[in-house]
């Protein structure tokens, strides 16, 4: 649902930042974590891990932000149908647990709407994977 609010204009406003605001960045990490192995514009090393956890990697991510939208709102199929490596989830989880009440919609939202949305998504997701 945290998805719907959001649009590919958000992610072209985002993507287009040359050094993002705090704590976005990691909020971006954590969606490269997720989706480490399921999104090919993530490269991703022999053990499935993050090659470029930067702000580039993030924004090569987001590089087709229409397409970033689908494979989002396509996650929930991938956890379904077992595709989601457990330590991709541990990896999201540490980076939202280390950024504390950062990681949240509100604390966000100051900074960009589209890693407010991001962060919604992902709380959901690790929630939703837990179950």
């Amino acid at each position: 649902a945290a998805l719907n609010v959001l649009d590919k204009k958000d992610f072209q406003e985002l993507k287009a930042l040359t050094k993002p605001p705090g704590g976005v960045d990691l909020v971006c990490e954590a969606a490269m974590h997720l989706q480490a192995g399921i999104d090919p514009n993530i490269e991703v090393d022999k053990k499935g891990n993050v090659k470029d956890t930067s702000w580039k990697g993030s924004v090569k991510m987001m590089n087709a932000p229409e397409k970033f939208l689908q494979n989002l709102k396509e996650f929930k199929n991938h956890i379904n149908d077992g595709n989601v490596p457990q330590v991709n989830v541990e990896k999201a989880r540490k980076i939202k647990e280390g950024m504390g009440d950062d990681f949240t919609q509100a604390g966000m939202s100051k900074k960009s709407g589209a890693a407010a949305g991001l962060c919604v998504f992902i709380i959901n997701i690790i929630m939703y994977y837990d179950v």
